[in-house]
């Protein structure tokens, strides 16, 4: 028989019709949850900053960092006067500065003085007198004050002096290997189905931005960077930000107020560029916004540069594009860390390795690599990725606890 029943009377919706029947009204387009931005890999690649290719076979990357001589230390343990100051290593942070005839200036007395006695290279003690040669000096009891060389009174014969230079300090990262895959089996691709956004074209789409987000995370969490094992079975990782800064870290605040973010800031800028970005999480983009509501100080204006939607601030030592950054999620929303975007001579920049015999190692979508015969279809996405940040006391960590 081919019919279920007789429908008497009106024909309806519920009367009638077979459930199955029902044609459903699904709308064609795939409705996908999309990450707003990541302001890290954005400003790394796409800023107009050429990202270097690396050649090591290791996928290790090195580079070299210095600064000028200081000329200054701090006390780190009291010191006695017997109408001269004997510095040591023992109460002195950094006795290799010093030079014969150097004119200091120290904080804690107001005093000045002048090197007498020095060993040649930087020796053990140093030993400074009163600049009129006749006055004491003042016993220091203060840990912390500066010592300041601010010149030297040279004799008006003199032989010439000792040479006093840096060092300069190598610093390495690897690049890490990212890998990520579709496969789809004939009769999937094959068959059809009511939205678009499913096919395998499509999914390799998906996880090109899946893996962008994981080169953010990458490039901010890392902590360290390194290389295990041997051969073929040899795995590196690259550095992230939280693993490169050391020196600006702020943590442990209660609420972010205006003078733990000016402070904070006046350290991040007072080495490198005037320029920073800020980048941070939804909790502290927060707090700012609530310091900075009522000041002219941060723009009305919202800019979009490199795909990146930023507010601008000003600050007494530079300027700061403040961005949140979505990966800065569980722990780290009120967390920042800022990056110095103005360096001149000593940039920070992606590293990617050299193409390979199949193409570019930079970015690259392999189709086709499923097992010759197999009923499937398996495209691979590569990217060799690091990036490099010399002087890392240009940057800064601002964390909450």
């Amino acid at each position: 028989m081919a019919y279920n029943a007789i429908i008497t009377g009106r024909r309806s919706s519920d009367n009638g019709v077979v459930s199955t029947n029902k044609k459903p009204d699904i709308d064609t387009v795939l409705k996908r949850l999309e990450p707003y931005q990541t302001p890290m890999m954005q400003w790394l690649f796409f800023s107009n900053k050429a990202s270097k290719e690396v050649r090591n076979k290791d996928g290790k990357y090195e580079w070299y960092e210095t600064e000028y001589l200081p000329h200054q230390g701090t006390v780190s343990a009291a010191v006695t006067a017997s109408t001269t100051l004997t510095l040591t290593s023992s109460n002195f942070s950094s006795i290799s500065i010093f030079q014969l005839y150097d004119v200091v200036y120290i904080e804690e007395t107001d005093e000045q003085a002048y090197v007498s006695s020095v060993t040649a290279g930087g020796g053990s003690d140093v030993v400074l007198s009163h600049i009129d040669g006749s006055s004491s000096l003042t016993s220091l009891a203060s840990t912390g004050a500066y010592i300041k060389i601010v010149g030297a009174a040279q004799l008006e014969y003199t032989t010439p002096i000792i040479s006093n230079t840096v060092q300069e300090v190598n610093k390495y990262a690897y690049l890490q290997k990212f890998l990520g895959g579709i496969a789809t089996t004939g009769r999937d691709e094959a068959g059809d189905a009511y939205t678009d956004g499913t096919d395998h074209a499509a999914q390799v789409q998906v996880k090109m931005a899946e893996m962008k987000i994981m080169y953010e995370r990458a490039f901010i969490y890392n902590l360290t960077t390194g290389r295990y094992g041997s051969g073929v079975n040899a795995r590196t990782w690259t550095k992230g930000m939280l693993g490169y800064v050391s020196s600006n870290v702020t943590d442990n605040y209660g609420t972010l107020t205006e003078t733990i973010w000016d402070n904070y800031l006046s350290d991040v800028l007072s080495k490198g560029s005037n320029h920073k970005l800020h980048l941070c999480g939804k909790g502290q983009l927060g707090d700012i916004n609530k310091i900075f509501k009522d000041k002219t100080t941060l723009s009305a204006n919202i800019e979009t540069e490199y795909g990146v939607t930023i507010q601008k601030y000003r600050h007494g030592q530079g300027f700061v594009d403040i961005a949140w950054d979505p990966v800065l999620d569980g722990k780290f929303v009120d967390w920042g860390i800022t990056i110095d975007i103005g360096l001149k001579g000593k940039p920070t920049r992606a590293r990617h390795m050299a193409n390979d015999k199949q193409g570019s190692r930079k970015f690259r979508i392999q189709a086709n690599v499923q097992t010759p015969g197999a009923d499937s279809s398996q495209t691979q996405l590569l990217a060799d990725l690091g990036f490099e940040y010399p002087q890392e006391e240009t940057a800064g960590v601002l964390s909450k606890y």
